[in-house]
């Protein structure tokens, strides 16, 4: 999505093009692969759900910015609609009747539930697809897909919003940065959204300037993660919040180090 948006669509594409190469038979991915696209790196831990979401979007976006800038971009799309097509029909098939997504690890890579940030990232995931097989002429997997966002939508609602849209479906689970995957770029937010983002903001943020994953969250309560933080940027980003996502930005510039590249933490001091 980065390089779509920056004027990198063939590499963007190419990246596309090995995940569709690494796709498995489920439709779904593991959660790391060989260099080389050979195979999933075997770890122990099981499979991860989000994928499921991310990629689709991530092809919606790609999309959307190549057909800006030349007149190739259907076929190609037309190319990946296959992967596309596996992924969302095995989003379909993880939904539970209360309109959940079944339990699978998720980012925090700590145990096995129903948890906000895999529920957020199917949601993104489903409305995409929809919208790339409306784009494609798919009218009855559009339909079908469109069908199955609102059932999860209407779960998450059920689920995860009565108690304040946190990490997991009940009341004292506790925040999780995730629920910025609820809102923009993703998806407009309604006042509720709107209101547990901003609260879970205030719950987040450690003396050192940048944001823990979660008030749960089992490691060192102390240490701040760049991409947690990153996340409510770009939130602040999306909604106007320009003086927020600025200092979030300046905060991340700051930590960077000498190559460029961004820690994944920042500890206290």
């Amino acid at each position: 999505v980065a390089l779509a948006a920056t004027g990198h669509a063939g590499d963007s594409l190419r990246i596309l093009r090995f995940l569709q190469q690494t796709q498995l038979a489920s439709g779904t991915w593991a959660a790391r692969y060989w260099p080389d696209g050979s195979g999933p790196v075997d770890d122990g831990r099981p499979g991860e759900l989000d994928a499921n979401g991310w990629v689709p979007w991530a092809v919606w976006c790609w999309s959307a910015e190549e057909s800006h800038e030349n007149e190739s971009g259907e076929p190609q799309l037309a190319g990946l609609w296959p992967m596309v097509e596996a992924a969302a029909d095995a989003m379909v098939r993880s939904l539970a009747p209360d309109g959940l997504p079944a339990a699978s690890m998720d980012y925090w890579e700590n145990s096995v539930q129903v948890t906000l940030s895999t529920a957020a990232a199917l949601l993104t995931g489903l409305r995409a697809a929809a919208d790339i097989a409306g784009e494609l002429g798919h009218g009855t997997a559009a339909a079908r897909w469109t069908r199955a966002a609102t059932r999860l939508a209407d779960g998450i609602a059920a689920g995860f919003g009565r108690h304040g849209y946190h990490r997991l479906p009940f009341a004292d689970s506790g925040d999780d940065a995730a629920v910025t995957f609820l809102g923009p770029p993703f998806a407009a937010a309604g006042p509720a959204v709107v209101s547990a983002i901003t609260d879970t903001e205030r719950s987040l943020r450690l003396t050192n300037g940048g944001i823990l994953p979660g008030t749960d969250w089992p490691g060192n309560r102390t240490t701040a993660w760049t991409v947690e933080t990153a996340f409510f940027a770009l939130f602040n980003a999306e909604t106007g919040r320009e003086r927020m996502a600025n200092q979030m930005l300046t905060w991340l510039a700051a930590h960077t180090t000498r190559l460029g590249t961004l820690p994944e933490k920042v500890d206290g001091r």
